[in-house]
């Protein structure tokens, strides 16, 4: 947009922009007290820059007021949600399923605990891992297995004793077991 440049009334020339006129401001070509139309009216050079720098400074508050209501509901949404995550959580401890018996090892240790109430020095007895040796357990049905193997213990004088053994032992749920046909040889 053209913009007239006036001393007293006469018109000594016209600018494209703003920049432009503050160039011809500097270089002497205009003086402050000239006067600009700028659509409306006539304001002197000087209210016409002031009255510029007033609306660029006012569009620069507003986006940083802008940037401040975004941070600000970024914020105040953010708070909102962990208030309400934690308002939803649980922070029991976690429930766990009561453990299923997956393999024979399982059904061995339950024998060797039944066994081992079955010596006279249990404390002593030094029993072989599943699997090693002639030890072992063998599923007989549902949640039924019979189990065998050896123990090294002391006897009642204080003798080590290797004894074979051999059990029957049902899984009852929940971590429990129970034992029949216990035989220690």
């Amino acid at each position: 947009m053209k913009m007239p440049v006036r001393h007293g009334s006469a018109t000594i020339c016209t600018v494209d922009s703003i920049d432009e006129l503050k160039a011809k401001l500097a270089t002497g070509w205009v003086d402050e007290t000239d006067r600009v139309f700028d659509g409306t009216a006539w304001p002197t050079i000087a209210e016409f820059l002031h009255a510029d720098d007033l609306r660029r400074a006012r569009s620069s508050a507003r986006v940083l007021n802008f940037i401040f209501a975004l941070m600000l509901l970024a914020i105040v949404g953010g708070v909102c949600w962990g208030i309400r995550a934690l308002k939803s959580a649980d922070f029991s401890a976690p429930k766990r399923a009561p453990r299923v018996v997956q393999n024979d090892s399982d059904a061995y240790y339950a024998a060797r605990n039944y066994i081992r109430n079955h010596l006279k020095a249990p404390s002593t007895a030094k029993f072989p891992a599943p699997g090693a040796g002639d030890c072992g357990a063998r599923n007989t049905g549902t949640d039924r297995w019979h189990c065998w193997g050896w123990v090294d213990a002391q006897n009642s004088f204080g003798a080590m004793l290797r004894q074979q053994w051999q059990a029957d032992v049902e899984y009852k749920g929940g971590g429990t077991w129970s034992a029949m046909n216990i035989r220690v040889e």
